[in-house]
């Protein structure tokens, strides 16, 4: 399976683990794709690299993985997801971890 998961955060990089380990495709969705930092963790994990828009259109399932300040931006880079399958692995916490 095709797996687009935008964010490559402690989630992002456990489930891409895992999946990645499974024999699945994954493209991590990042929004700097030049970052020195997020070229080494694709590769580390064994996933491809793209930005958060090529990763949501990758997927025939998308995992949206980043910090609840970033989801509106996320979806509304990621585009039209119709077809695919959004797996939604964000809370709604401040950044002290409270809700």
């Amino acid at each position: 399976m095709k797996i687009g998961v935008v964010g490559q955060g402690r989630v992002g990089g456990a489930l891409t683990k895992g999946w990645v380990a499974k024999g699945h495709k994954v493209m991590l969705g990042v929004r700097d794709t030049e970052s020195s930092a997020a070229r080494e963790r694709a590769a580390s994990l064994g996933a491809a690299l793209g930005n958060v828009r090529e990763a949501g259109g990758f997927g025939e399932v998308v995992v949206l993985a980043v910090p609840w300040p970033a989801v509106d931006d996320a979806l509304a880079e990621m585009g039209d997801l119709g077809g695919r399958v959004l797996l939604d692995c964000t809370n709604p916490l401040t950044p002290h971890l409270s809700g």
